[in-house]
């Protein structure tokens, strides 16, 4: 049986919101692990931040499933953008330098286009979503 309208409205909305939440709890994980100091040692926290980007992956699949497909494209590319800046965290952690510095003094310019990537993808994001809700209001 497919859904009424009204409820596949529901649907998406409700993916979008958990999707965007999801994104915003691993932005934080992530700007924790930016004002950390120290090398390659087991990074306090790992855990916490590998969880928030399980979150964005689970958030993730339900925005597939409800769509529209500029939606998923635009989530796609959060998601990507995500665990780019994941990725790029743990690399600057094992390069050398003053461990005594947080990360993000020491790799500036990486942390700023971190950053700005955010931004970017948030507000992609928000372009592709809000056609879809204002259409359905």
């Amino acid at each position: 049986m497919k859904p009424s309208a009204t409820r596949r409205d529901e649907l998406r909305r409700d993916a979008y919101v958990r999707f965007r939440n999801a994104c915003d709890q691993a932005y934080r994980q992530l700007d924790r692990r930016w004002l950390e100091a120290g090398g390659s040692e087991p990074v306090p926290g790992y855990d916490e931040v590998y969880a928030a980007m399980r979150a964005v992956d689970e958030a993730y699949n339900l925005v597939l499933l409800e769509g529209p497909a500029q939606v998923a494209e635009a989530s796609r590319a959060v998601l990507t953008s995500l665990t780019t800046e994941y990725a790029d965290q743990r690399r600057c952690r094992d390069e050398p330098g003053d461990v005594a510095a947080p990360l993000r003094d020491r790799h500036r310019e990486r942390w700023l286009a971190a950053i700005g990537a955010r931004t970017n993808r948030r507000i992609s994001f928000v372009n592709a979503v809000r056609p879809v809700v204002d259409r359905d209001e």
